[in-house]
Formats: C-alpha cells, structure tokens, sequence
C-alpha cells in the first residue's frame, strides 16, 4: 500500500527537524557565526595576529608586496571604460594617490585618440575622509534614455549592501533632494528622469529569505521610499523580485521578474493595457535585451515548440508587439545556435546591430548580428586569435563599442571597433608586468572519473622540467555558469610564473565554458563532477611529471574556495597547498546564513532528506577527519563579507585547529567579497598567497 501523502509529508518534516537539529547541535562554534560579537572577533584578531606574524616574517614577503602594489599603482596602466554615452566614456580608477579611488569621465574622441583629459566625478579618497567612513565604489546605474543622470552605488567597506544616490553627470555633483536609498541590497530601474522602480531592501518581511527585494514599488521624484506605490510582489521563499526596461529607439517595454531560484523566474511582460503577462517561455531562459522590435533570448534548457526542437545555449527572438497583443508564445525566429564546443558569453546592444562575444574552445569570437525584419543574419568582426575578449563599454545610442583583448602572455589590449564597418582600432596595449619570454601558455585535456575530457591550460617555463618538481598551482571555479577564460597574468606572472613556477587554469564542469549543459551537469545531486573534475586534472599533471602531491597547490575563492576545500578532505593525498578564499565550508547550514538560500538550485537543499544525504558526503566542515594528514591550509575571508557568511571559514580553522591539523587564518576586517577595499590590501593578499605557496610547495 502507497503511503498517504499527509504521512509522507509527515516523514518529511521531521526528518528536516531532525537534520536541522543534528547539524546545530553538534556544531561548537555557532559563535563564530555571529560576526561582529567581541568574542568572534577576538578570535580572529588572534588568527591574523599569529598568520601575518609568520608570513610577512618570510623573506621576500615585502618584494612581493612591492611588486604586487607597482603593478596595481602602475599609471601606465589602461583606462578601461565601463560605461558610455554619445560623447563621454566613464572609469574607475585607483592609484597611490586615490587609493580608494576616483570616478571619472572623458570625452569619446579624444580617448580613442589617445589623449584624454580626464574630469573627476567622485573622489572617494576626498567623501572617505569627509564621512570618516572607508567608502567602496560599487557601480552606476546608466540608461540611455536618461539624459545627464545615472545612479551611484557605494559601500562600508566593500559589503554587497550599498547605498544608491542620484548623481548629475554635468555638475559633477550628487543631486541636492535627489533620489536616494539607504543600505540594503536593493533592486533599482530607471523608468524616466523623474521616476524609477524599487526593489527595496528594509529587513524583515521587505525581503525574502533570501536576504534580497520582494517587492517592486514605483517611486516617483517628489515621493518618500515609505510613499512608493507597491507595484508587484513574490514570495518570502523566492529569491528576489527585480525588473528590467528594456528600450529600443524610442520603444520601451517592462518585464517584472519572479526570481523563484537563482537560476529559475517567471517573468511578466506588460502590456499595453498595464496588465502582466506571464511569458511562456522555459523559466530557466534570460530575456538578453530588445533589438528591432524582438525580445531577444538566451535558452538555458532545450525546447521544443510548435515543430522546432532548440537546444540549450541558443539565443532567439519574438516579436515583443504581438507578445504584447495576442499575450501568447508563438514559434520563435533563431538568432544564433552554437556547437558543442562554444557558448556566448555575452550579448551587447547597439544602435544598429547586437555583438555577441563567443567562447569557442575557451577562447573568443565576436559575431555581429542584425535582423532583416524577416531573419537574422549573422557576420563574424576579425579580433586579434587565442585569447579572451570582453567588450568593456557599450551603447544603444553608437555603434562604437570598447573591445579587450587578453591572453595569459600578452598583456590587455584596448580597441575601439565600429560595428557597421567592422573596423577594429587599437587604442592602448598594455606594458609587459613580467617577463614571459621564456614562458608558453599551452591547453591539455584530462579524462575524470564518468570519461569526460575536461580542458586545462598551463604556463610554464620553455625548458621546464618534467621531474615532477615543478612548484604548481591550479586554479578554478566550477560553479553558476561562469567561465574561466585566459587572462594577462599580470601580478601572478611577476609574483608566480616568472620565477619559474606553474599555473595552470582549469575549465572543470558546472562553469560555462561549453553552454548551459556544462554547468547544469555538475551541480546538486551531480556536483562531484566537479571535484572529480579537479582530482582528474592533478592526477593529469601528476602523471606527466609536471609536478608531484608535494609541489602542487590548488587556490580558490567564494564557490572555489568550496571546491579546493573538498578536493584537500577528499583527496589530501593530491595536494601540498590549498589557498581558500571567501569560502563556503559548512554545506549543511549555508542556506541558513543569508543570502545563502539563494543558491539552493545550485547546491540543492540540506532541509530535503534526499538532497542533504548528497551535500553532506562533500560539505568539507562534516568531512574533516582527526587522523587525516591534510596540507596547511590558508584559509582567507572579510568580516564585511555580505555574500559568503565568514563563519564558514571562522568554523572550518577552527575545528582544525581543534584537532590539531595545522594552518593559517587571515580575515580583512573590510573588503567585502572582492577581497580588499583598497590597493594595499590586494596587493597585501597577493603577497600572503604567493609567499604561502612558496613555502608550503616543497619538492
């Protein structure tokens, strides 16, 4: 007989309450959970007295540190720009002088030109002092339509939750009476100069569980945030409510969203008669933007409509009018279908046509696109072969846009490229930081567990020997789509490469390198993959005796620091050096410490039997073992860490440190996820890290 369903539910809830109970009952440092409590950060204050204490005594330290802060301060570095209007570019920038930094602006033809004379917008050196408070440039919010306004975020000391003021880009000046919103991690969209949409962020039952918006509210400019019209509404077990206005000429359409996972919404177009339609399309697509009339979008999933089968990883388009009259789904035109070994790693819109940067083989492509009014028809633009490419700033009021390249031996170079003629300009290379002469940048394959061959690159020295000595770190991520593509090495080729060590860049499965099947494949019930994934590239590189368990070192940070946490308890034997940045660490309890529960589609949910039997053979707090013999690792976080909860870290050293396995613990008392607040500090955390493997990765 099937049990009744008010038994299994029943059997569900207490078998929750039981794994829930059990995790905190026998966890003996909850306390370090509290972040700010005096207890908590006594104990840190120790760890990073004892940490700095050992390694800055190391010799090289401050050279490293020097060298790492020339690179950083270096005033030949580019300008990149980040945003764009018909005449003025905008960039951030940071130097010994503004080390917190300066926002600023130039004029289009003269920066492609190579003599900008540059106009500063905010000192945040100059407010710091003013406001006795160690402010962080977080970003702008830019619309086109919004004529010589945008808005400013900023943070104490470089947490996710900012504070949004309205800034005019004129004057130079933040707007007397302007819009303004308190810290919290809001939800913001123009609407017109006088009015936005507000997803505000309050506490309580204003945000989800989540930690994030669950309301949009209309605020108009001569309204208070208490005054703004509640305009859509989730749930308290969504991830956020958030909206977008998508713009096209003098066309503006608004899509409110339901963010019901962090890879799944539901998402409502409005219409022309003000009602919202749910748009029946797979929740786990993303609408990319307008062009032409179509709402053009990214599938996630494969999908079959009407006769056509699409397949994850292709972008397409409706028209966004008969969207909005018939308030159904028909037959979508294609846009662009990549093969097995490519993915589009972005798509910018601009006044005439839409770019989309391609991965092909983990390197990049850049394809325009244009639609006829009946197809779309698709031209490749020539870029400089064999590294990435990123498009820094555009527009969809110019068909200029700001083109970098990279590689991991060639240093950045800024282009200027013309969308209708395809003409590419180099504006400013980039100076060699380090000397990679005798240096090569190759890509290898490795065979995981399931036979999978994943792809790695590696740089070493030309005349490297293959005796197994070879001081070697990997790096990778493995987690929310997101690729890792080559980048200049930069203060890792001056600090690592150049002496003559290894770095090697692993593409491991639930990053986004090869499309959506490539990240979808690993995560959940399937996320060993990813570790398998690891182990298998160290094995690789171990079998060609490039380097041995002894030399070989593995670095990440945020969900890479979960991945090298597991892969030294799972396999300690592969590893003599674990660099563990900003981690998640303690799986069973991550969805408790916000915005933790953000990510449940991503790591699954502890609270579901089924589903906590997966996390808990890998969550690295649980797996720790007394008599294991593990690396000394360096585990790293910020006590403004609004993303990743420091007490992951906080817990894990210390249960190792109760059981007596060595280690190191350094956590910034400000910085936020990124890792610092300013340039010292970055350049102080490159030289902890490059210091540590240096004394740890011994033959």
């Amino acid at each position: 007989m099937k049990p009744s369903i008010i038994t299994l539910i029943s059997t569900l809830i207490l078998s929750c309450a039981t794994f829930i109970s059990v995790a905190a009952i026998d966890d003996p440092y909850l306390w370090l959970e509290e972040v700010e409590s005096e207890k908590a950060l006594n104990w840190v204050r120790t760890q990073n007295d004892t940490t700095i204490g050992k390694i800055s005594s190391v010799p090289n330290f401050e050279e490293r540190k020097d060298q790492a802060m020339d690179i950083l301060n270096a005033s030949d570095r580019i300008a990149l720009p980040s945003e764009m209007d018909e005449r003025w570019i905008y960039n951030f920038w940071r130097d010994s002088v503004n080390p917190q930094g300066i926002w600023r602006k130039a004029e289009i033809a003269p920066y492609i030109e190579g003599n900008p004379e540059w106009i500063t917008l905010i000192d945040f050196d100059e407010l710091s002092e003013k406001d006795g408070i160690r402010w962080v440039y977080q970003g702008t919010y830019f619309d086109s339509s919004i004529k010589n306004r945008c808005l400013v975020e900023y943070s104490n000391g470089g947490k996710d939750a900012a504070f949004v003021k309205e800034f005019d880009l004129d004057k130079g000046i933040f707007v007397e009476e302007g819009f303004y919103l308190p810290e919290g991690k809001h939800r913001v969209t123009w609407i017109n100069k006088d009015e936005l949409y507000v997803g505000i962020d309050e506490g309580g039952d204003t945000v989800t569980e989540s930690g994030y918006p669950r309301t949009i509210s209309k605020l108009t400019r001569e309204e208070s945030l208490e005054d703004a019209k509640v305009v859509f509404e989730v749930s308290k077990s969504s991830v956020s409510a958030t909206v977008e206005i998508f713009r096209d000429g003098q066309n503006s359409h608004t899509v409110f969203y339901d963010l019901i996972s962090f890879f799944n919404s539901k998402k409502f177009l409005k219409g022309t008669d003000g009602n919202l339609i749910e748009l029946q399309i797979p929740q786990t697509s993303s609408l990319e933007g307008m062009k032409d009339g179509q709402l053009i979008v990214q599938l996630k999933e494969n999908w079959e409509i009407g006769s056509d089968n699409l397949t994850a990883g292709s972008l397409i388009s409706f028209d966004i009018e008969e969207l909005e009259r018939a308030h159904e789904v028909r037959t979508p035109d294609l846009v662009f279908s990549p093969n097995k070994r490519q993915s589009i790693e972005a798509v910018d819109f601009l006044k005439s046509a839409v770019i989309l940067t391609l991965n092909e083989n983990v390197t990049g492509k850049l394809l325009k696109v244009k639609f006829d009014g009946k197809d779309w028809n698709s031209t490749p633009i020539e870029t400089p072969p064999n590294g990435t490419l990123s498009i820094t700033a555009s527009s969809q009021v110019s068909d200029t846009f700001f083109l970098n390249f990279e590689s991991f031996l060639i240093p950045d170079q800024l282009n200027a490229v013309s969308a209708k003629s395809g003409e590419i300009a180099l504006i400013q290379s980039l100076p060699s930081k380090f000397d990679a002469e005798n240096l090569v940048a190759k890509q290898f394959e490795a065979k995981s567990a399931d036979g999978t061959m994943i792809p790695y690159f590696i740089v070493h020295a030309k005349d490297m020997k293959f005796n197994g000595e070879n001081k070697t770190i990997i790096s990778a991520y493995g987690g929310f789509e997101v690729s890792r593509n080559p980048f200049y090495l930069s203060v890792y080729g001056k600090l690592w490469s150049e002496p003559g060590n290894v770095f090697v860049l692993a593409n491991i499965r639930g990053g986004g390198e090869f499309g959506p099947d490539w990240h979808r494949s690993a995560i959940k019930e399937n996320r060993q993959r990813a570790f398998d994934d690891l182990h298998a590239v160290a094995e690789d590189l171990i079998q060609r005796k490039i380097a041995s368990p002894s030399t070989l070192g593995i670095a990440g940070g945020s969900n890479g620091g979960l991945l090298v946490a597991v892969a030294f308890t799972q396999r300690p034997d592969l590893y003599g050096g674990v660099f563990c940045a900003v981690p998640l660490l303690d799986m069973l309890r991550y969805h408790e410490l916000p915005p933790g529960a953000s990510w449940i589609s991503e790591y699954g949910d502890p609270r579901i039997p089924e589903e906590y039997e997966f996390i808990a053979a890998y969550s690295p707090y649980q797996n720790l073992e007394k008599e294991a013999t593990y690396p000394k690792v360096f585990f790293y976080t910020s006590t403004k860490d609004d993303r990743v909860h420091p007490g992951h870290a906080r817990k894990m050293a210390a249960r190792m440190m109760e059981m007596k396995h060595p280690i190191y613990y350094f956590e910034r008392i400000e910085g936020g996820h990124a890792g610092g607040a300013n340039l010292d500090q970055y350049a102080e955390l490159y030289a902890l890290e490059f210091t540590y493997f240096e004394e740890e990765l011994r033959k």
